[in-house]
């Protein structure tokens, strides 16, 4: 017994530098791991991923998006938003004119103008395959219910779809445009199908690209991190109010044949806007032209298995755990930053190639 001590205390003092790193790693391991999985680890890796969109720089789209921008010139000569919708109608039957497959319109349409307009713009919805919007409301119901011969004020969240009015409705595609974004406001990941009640809705951009190419989005993950082609100004753009005019110029039609022409709004005044890798204020329908290149071109961003990462992290853990028991202090320290730089270079590296 005394023998077997003795060679078990030999061990100990033998190894007791490799027993105490494996006891340090090891706890740093299920840290990290822990952490991943609870999200703390997040804010920081979302830093990460769009500094590698700055690095990467700017892609060029295929060209099959054009935006028709409700800026600040159509706002000084048509006046104040809302518009009457008899000039939106004139806008789209134009856009139409000029042999656009598809016109998007990133408005909302839940309440009735008067009944003129109304129909103007509905007839117009009819030059071609038009899509308009809709969106899911959160409100909160209150409401007293009675439990054990008490009665309970209880306040309850519901989300409910806003459709457009029906006389719009009849004559489009509708689908919802919510944007879920991160906790510091950025938009990454978009959901395309959404299921509240039962029923199945489809997102703006899912049905955009379906109506301009038949089961495009079939393959494609319902929920995915959005690739940024670039800053504001990517997309090919026209101001509205040139819609407005009987006789577009031969160079704006060359860019609208047979293209998707999303409407919406790009004054800097509008509340639509979110920060995202490439500059703090970004108009909403820009990122929708980003979520429908991503689907038509399968350009959207891929994800790690987590499975996958936590292997490779404890392969990693593994390998510095070694480095330090084999080399100098500060010959791990060194080694440890240089690996950390070459890892995250590794990573931009994949990030560019294969999204």
């Amino acid at each position: 017994m005394n023998l077997n001590n003795k060679i078990f205390n030999n061990i100990l003092v033998k190894h007791k530098k490799f027993l105490q790193l494996s006891l340090i790693f090891f706890l740093i391991f299920i840290v990290t791991v822990v952490s991943y999985y609870l999200g703390i680890l997040y804010s920081l890796e979302t830093k990460f991923s769009d500094l590698r969109f700055k690095i990467r720089g700017v892609l060029k789209p295929s060209g099959e998006i054009v935006i028709v921008a409700i800026d600040e010139n159509s706002l000084e000569t048509l006046g104040r938003w809302p518009w009457d919708r008899n000039v939106l109608a004139k806008g789209i039957e134009n856009i139409y004119k000029v042999g656009a497959r598809i016109v998007a319109l990133d408005i909302l349409f839940p309440e009735h103008s008067n009944l003129n307009s109304d129909t103007k713009l509905s007839v117009a919805f009819k030059k071609g395959d038009t899509v308009i919007s809709s969106h899911f409301e959160r409100r909160q119901i209150n409401t007293i219910k009675k439990v054990k011969d008490e009665q309970v004020f209880v306040q309850q969240v519901v989300e409910e779809p806003v459709y457009p009015i029906e006389v719009l409705k009849k004559n489009a595609v509708v689908g919802f445009t919510n944007i879920y974004p991160d906790k510091d406001g950025v938009p990454r990941k978009i959901t395309l199908t959404k299921k509240h009640n039962g029923d199945i809705y489809f997102s703006f951009d899912k049905t955009i690209a379906e109506t301009y190419k038949k089961g495009i989005s079939e393959n494609i993950p319902q929920n995915f991190l959005i690739n940024y082609y670039g800053p504001s100004g990517t997309y090919t753009k026209y101001s509205f109010l040139l819609t407005m005019y009987e006789s577009f110029p031969d160079f704006i039609k060359d860019k609208m044949k047979d293209k998707i022409v999303l409407i919406g709004s790009m004054a800097t005044a509008a509340y639509d806007h979110y920060p995202t890798p490439f500059q703090e204020t970004y108009p909403g329908v820009e990122l929708h032209a980003n979520v429908i290149e991503n689907i038509l071109n399968k350009t959207y961003l891929l994800q790690f298995n987590k499975s996958l990462y936590i292997v490779l992290l404890y392969i990693l853990s593994v390998g510095i755990m070694i480095l330090f028991y084999k080399i100098s202090p500060i010959t791990v320290v060194i080694t440890t930053i240089l690996g950390s730089v070459l890892y995250y270079f590794f990573t931009v590296i994949i990030f560019i190639k294969l999204n």
